[in-house]
């Protein structure tokens, strides 16, 4: 667990041009929303303009739309503002809300990528960490920006003989 909280944290440093894309993968079970919130936490001082989370709620029979995902992180920041219906309206609030804010986004329990990709930053947005946890091994979540895949090691079940 060290070596994966020791990994975590290094690829969601804040710095340089854009934002630091990171998808923690893996069967479920093995923690990954636990080590996401766990290095989150270490890392506030990194983002002193918020650190959000966001359950796309994959699992279940109703998941978050990019539109409803959008809605939630920009009323976090601006609960007056006005939001459209449309997606790409949607985007535009919301890089102009996080712009040159210095935030940690943990997007929890994606379905897919087209769930995840419209949520993604653009290069204006600043030195932002996003955390993208989905609740299965294969997942498209490409990125414009730097995307590491980390994934939680396999756990055997440990098998006792009665």
């Amino acid at each position: 667990l060290a070596e994966q909280v020791t990994r975590l944290l290094q690829l969601l440093q804040p710095g340089g041009n854009g934002a630091s894309i990171t998808a923690v993968a893996g069967m479920a079970g093995l923690g990954k929303t636990a080590l996401s919130v766990h290095v989150a936490h270490r890392l506030k001082e990194q983002f002193p303009d918020g650190q959000l989370f966001l359950d796309l709620a994959g699992t279940g029979d109703a998941p978050v739309t990019a539109a409803q995902g959008l809605a939630r992180l920009i009323t976090a920041f601006n609960p007056a503002a006005h939001l459209p219906a449309e997606v790409p309206a949607l985007q535009s609030i919301y890089r102009s809300e996080l712009g040159g804010k210095r935030v940690l986004i943990i997007r929890d329990n994606a379905r897919e990528g087209d769930q995840v990709q419209p949520l993604l930053p653009s290069a204006a947005m600043g030195s932002s960490g996003y955390c993208v946890r989905s609740h299965s091994r294969q997942r498209d979540f490409s990125a414009p920006r730097r995307l590491a895949v980390f994934k939680a090691p396999s756990r055997r079940p440990s098998a006792q003989r009665i």
